[in-house]
């Protein structure tokens, strides 16, 4: 089993689609546990609105590169884009950042809202 720690996002009818996002998880990751949300300011040029974010943690049998392709296409089931993105909307972003102990995107780990949310995992 591998662990995981995932950063989730949205800055487009964002509780909808949080609530959306969580469903679909767990169809996919039935020991998946979330944290409660915390919102951000955007980073980057192409971003006006405000992003909600949440954590979460789950085990799986899936290797990083089988559990980034079920996250992928969970993003374009809820109708994510790449022309969304250059416009600045994100319906849903889902990134792995830590894998088995291992911080695989350490930008996205130290961010403020991943930091302040982590104190909310079990």
């Amino acid at each position: 089993m591998h662990s995981f720690l995932l950063s989730i996002g949205s800055n487009y009818n964002t509780l909808n689609n949080i609530a959306v996002v969580k469903e679909l998880l767990l169809r996919y990751f039935t020991d998946i546990y979330f944290t409660q949300t915390s919102e951000s300011e955007p980073i980057g040029k192409n971003y006006s609105d405000r992003f909600v974010n949440m954590l979460a943690t789950f085990q799986s049998e899936h290797h990083l590169d089988e559990t980034i392709k079920i996250l992928k296409q969970i993003e374009q089931e809820m109708g994510r884009t790449s022309e969304d993105k250059k416009h600045g909307k994100v319906i849903i972003d889902l990134d792995i950042i830590a894998y088995d102990d291992n911080i695989v995107r350490p930008t996205d780990y130290y961010r403020t809202y991943v930091q302040y949310l982590l104190k909310y995992l079990p």
